[in-house]
């Protein structure tokens, strides 16, 4: 859990805030282009600014409404956008302290009230903000029907849109692959933050030489995760979000297993109340079967000839958020990386953190519109506008262009 652990602690220490507040010191918002066409013609010098669209609204998940919700409100907050933070409904009260500690620093700072408010409710609650036509730039962290939707209210009047949605990600393994190390960072994808998580395993693509020694160790490892109350420290993993989602990955596996598939788990359920579901992977089951994300400790596996077939089966759904390979040779692990369909893929990595702070995070296909990141966010609240004085003459354009 180190990834989610480090993610925790750079929220709490106001790491989005530092970033978003960097950005804006270094002139982020303005900056200047100078051109000379020509000797006879002075510069023609032109102001770029960056100036927010107008008021924002930012919709997190719950499964990690607070980190979210930092990164969105700080980047939106500092290009000086009215924003608006809704949280889903499963999840309120982690935004609601976040939002106490916010609106107590604008307060003190003199920002007028009003500038920043967060709204629960459930989706009825969302798409009536959504449709206001005073919001002006939507940035959503959520599912596919929602992002769809969203889209779609933004085509009418051209709100801008940032989308991050889910993603049915590979999880590739080379037959060079240190297999222990591998088994390591299979069981991490698959159970942090419960499974529930847009960067998780969803798809577990093997060399055939290798797949039954892998299988065996990452079978040892789910035995020894210990299911149980989410704030017990003894505990790895916690309960599903809520029954019905809970109901849901049960109808995913026995639906996979009337196909002909395999449902394979070995960590002990505790003798708790709750909707505890242990990490389940399922083999037999085809890769065109397994298109769809899951968003749970559950995972389809596939065995694979060679590096040209694990490159096809890992882009052989329409999602493109996140990719994985395990390699021994970095130099082979890199090239199959290259060729994965997604926004980002990680050669021996298996944590929730980016491979850099800097980097983008961008999505293809179904996983999303648009682009996460530092800078990526700052930007997306804004649009440009360039202002300065036209130097040109005729006969300064003529010489240049004839």
């Amino acid at each position: 859990m180190s990834g989610t652990t480090g993610m925790l602690a750079f929220v709490i220490n106001g790491g989005s805030f530092r970033l978003a507040a960097g950005l804006l010191r270094q002139g982020r918002t303005m900056h200047t282009v100078d051109v000379e066409l020509s000797q006879s013609d002075p510069k023609a010098q032109a102001e770029v600014h960056r100036l927010p669209w107008g008021p924002s609204l930012s919709l997190v998940p719950w499964n990690a409404p607070a980190p979210q919700g930092c990164h969105k409100i700080a980047n939106s907050l500092a290009v000086g956008a009215p924003t608006i933070l809704k949280p889903s409904e499963w999840a309120p009260y982690g935004t609601t302290v976040m939002a106490e500690v916010v609106s107590a620093a604008l307060d003190a700072a003199g920002v007028p009230q009003g500038t920043f408010q967060v709204v629960q409710g459930n989706s009825h609650v969302g798409g009536m903000l959504v449709k206001d036509k005073r919001i002006r730039a939507i940035s959503l962290t959520g599912g596919l029907a929602a992002g769809r939707a969203i889209a779609a209210v933004c085509a009418e009047d051209f709100k801008a849109a940032q989308l991050e949605l889910g993603g049915n990600n590979p999880v590739v393994v080379l037959d060079d692959a240190d297999l222990d190390f591998a088994a390591n960072g299979i069981v991490e994808l698959l159970t942090q933050l419960n499974g529930q998580w847009c960067r998780a395993l969803g798809r577990l693509i093997v060399q055939g030489n290798i797949y039954d020694d892998l299988m065996a160790k990452v079978m040892d490892r789910l035995a020894q995760i210990t299911l149980g109350d989410s704030l017990s420290p003894e505990s790895d993993m916690g309960p599903m979000v809520h029954s019905a989602h809970l109901a849901m990955l049960r109808g995913r596996i026995d639906e996979y297993v009337s196909q002909g598939g395999v449902a394979h788990s070995s960590t002990p359920l505790p003798d708790l109340a709750g909707n505890f579901l242990a990490p389940t992977l399922i083999t037999g089951v085809t890769s065109e079967a397994a298109q769809e994300e899951m968003f749970g400790p559950v995972a389809t596996v596939h065995q694979v000839a060679d590096d040209a077939e694990a490159v096809r089966v890992a882009n052989g759904t329409p999602f493109g958020l996140e990719g994985y390979v395990f390699a021994g040779n970095e130099e082979r692990g890199m090239a199959v990386a290259r060729q994965v369909r997604a926004g980002g893929v990680k050669v021996n990595g298996s944590t929730m953190l980016s491979l850099n702070l800097m980097a983008p995070r961008p999505a293809w296909g179904l996983s999303g519109l648009g682009v996460e990141g530092t800078t990526e966010t700052f930007d997306f609240f804004t649009n440009s506008r360039v202002v300065g004085v036209e130097n040109f003459s005729a006969a300064g354009l003529k010489a240049v262009f004839g």
